[in-house]
């Protein structure tokens, strides 16, 4: 049996297993595993030991009678995890999920030749094998490796078998890397394709044109963005997706505001929009809101807006998120003559 799980004492073994363990073996969690498809009793302990490995690992409670798992906090046990993908993988050796969850601690751990030694053990043939290989791209493209990764995702495309929305996920993760790579016309080609894979009715996929616009609009092609931004804008409208009509909104107001300034009276009404259907509570919103304002000498508007959106984004997310909106706020207090406030 393949071994995955890292030396532990003796002592902190027994505390998770006692605790955990018992608590399914025999229990209905297995028993419903061993129902649940052509599964036999041995493959359906594994994959009940690998939901456990992911309940010990995100801290969270496995629901057999709905097929649920509910996370709980954002604590983390990485190591009692693999206790029970170890046992999950010697019950059944190639249980994709104890794979993918041994891959994934790999991966955050920055081993991601690991990670993908393990998720080569689905062969092809296997029904995960898709989501197999995917994965394996993914650690290669966040090891360095993008040609590699490039490759894999390429040799995926090949296969007649896989479906339009698998399809369609290997395209975005192309253009993804395309886009990092500086190929701005590919990415655009694979951001296309990914649309054109539904053959014309993308449904409530309204992130497929958005993201084609917004490949347009880096380069500065906003007469090539505007019509995809319709079609996006559209789509999210017909789906009541508030939440993307404002991503939508404020992408392309903010973009018009800094690029097409004669257009300043309909980027600001996109603005607008965005922020009201966002409550003022998205703090990158609102931050084109208050820059809204401070492009019509609304000071004090702006500076209120802003130190409301400043606020929001320290408790949710900090980073990149303050420099930018620091940055904003400083302006504006220059601007109101408090140079003090603006350092």
């Amino acid at each position: 049996a393949m071994m995955i799980a890292e030396s532990l004492g003796a002592t902190a073994q027994r505390e998770i297993i006692s605790e955990r363990l018992v608590a399914i073996l025999g229990t209905p969690a297995v028993q419903m595993f061993k129902s649940y498809g052509p599964v036999t009793p041995q493959e359906g302990l594994s994959d009940a030991l690998a939901y456990e490995g992911l309940g010990v690992y995100r801290d969270a409670i496995f629901e057999p009678d709905v097929y649920k798992v509910h996370i709980r906090t954002n604590m983390q046990n990485p190591y009692g995890s693999l206790i029970f993908v170890n046992m999950a993988l010697a019950a059944n050796p190639e249980n994709y999920n104890a794979l993918q969850q041994a891959a994934r601690y790999y991966a955050s751990e920055g081993k991601q030749n690991k990670a993908i030694e393990l998720m080569e053990n689905i062969a092809q043939g296997h029904p995960k094998y898709f989501y197999a290989q995917k994965a394996i791209a993914s650690f290669e493209n966040s090891a360095g490796n993008k040609d590699e990764a490039y490759s894999i995702y390429s040799s995926l495309l090949t296969d007649a078998g896989f479906n339009a929305s698998e399809r369609e996920d290997v395209l975005r993760d192309m253009a993804g890397i395309d886009m990092s790579e500086g190929r701005y016309d590919a990415a655009y080609q694979n951001y296309k394709a990914a649309m054109d894979v539904y053959g014309g009715d993308i449904g409530e996929k309204w992130y497929l044109p958005y993201l084609t616009a917004h490949r347009l609009m880096r380069s500065g092609d906003y007469t090539g963005a505007e019509p995809l931004v319709d079609q996006a804008l559209a789509v999210a409208r017909a789906a009541g997706d508030d939440g993307a009509r404002a991503t939508i909104l404020n992408s392309w107001g903010y973009t018009l505001l800094e690029e097409i300034p004669e257009r300043f009276e309909e980027a600001s009404a996109y603005i607008a929009e965005a922020f009201m259907l966002t409550g003022g509570q998205d703090y990158s919103i609102a931050d084109s809101m208050a820059w809204v304002h401070y492009h019509r000498g609304e000071l004090e508007q702006a500076r209120d807006i802003l130190e409301s959106a400043y606020e929001i984004a320290l408790k949710r997310d900090g980073g990149v998120a303050m420099i930018e909106l620091s940055e904003h706020l400083g302006d504006i207090h220059w601007s109101l003559g408090n140079p003090a406030d603006a350092l």
